[in-house]
């Protein structure tokens, strides 16, 4: 867990922070061929891969009624609003690389 959000669920508040839950994966050999129809294949393959390993997380974060904002299609990232609480929780599991602020971009 980054320094700043373990600094801020330290303050005590209950409110949900909105966070990225980076997932532990294996490696997935990039497509390197140039037939498009295999190339669909191998991105659906990934899709596959990356739900199967967000499912339990995600499922966690339901059940405990957080929302649960983005799931990336291609990489193992969870974007959600979480008690401080469920983020120490969810910490400890096994399944998870990294627990960080979600920062957003003004872009200008």
């Amino acid at each position: 867990m980054e320094a700043e959000l373990a600094n801020r669920i330290s303050q005590g508040s209950n409110s949900p922070i909105r966070v990225i839950f980076h997932l532990k994966e294996e490696t997935v050999q990039p497509y390197r061929g140039s037939n498009r129809t295999e190339h669909q294949n191998h991105l659906n393959t990934l899709k596959s891969h990356y739900e199967a390993i967000q499912q339990p997380l995600v499922n966690q974060l339901k059940e405990s009624n957080q929302r649960v904002i983005y799931q990336s299609l291609y990489t193992p990232i969870v974007v959600a609003e979480v008690t401080p609480l469920l983020i120490q929780t969810i910490a400890a599991r096994s399944d998870v690389e990294r627990i960080y602020l979600e920062r957003r971009t003004i872009r200008r």
